[in-house]
């Protein structure tokens, strides 16, 4: 059985974008986001999160950075990332 975890990675070509999926098995389906670091970028993550914990009724989802070197320049995507803190996995 996998774990549910939420993955971000850096899009390769884009400097400071990111693409945030979610697989699921079961329907054989990865949900994502693509998201900038800017403010906008945070409210889209967080929405994202908050979207797969309510339709797979999850309380908690581990949220995991796949790059060893994952530079967030806005505030406000850090600051979405400190409040899943417990839920992130470096």
């Amino acid at each position: 059985m996998n774990t549910k975890q939420i993955i971000i990675k850096a899009i390769e070509s884009n400097d400071r974008e990111y693409l945030a999926y979610f697989k699921d098995e079961f329907m054989k389906a990865t949900f994502c986001v693509a998201f900038k670091d800017s403010i906008l970028g945070a409210v889209s993550l967080n929405r994202f999160i908050d979207m797969i914990k309510t339709f797979f009724e999850i309380k908690k989802i581990p949220v995991c950075i796949s790059e060893v070197k994952f530079e967030v320049k806005s505030k406000a995507l850090l600051d979405v990332l400190i409040s899943k803190e417990e839920e992130v996995v470096k």
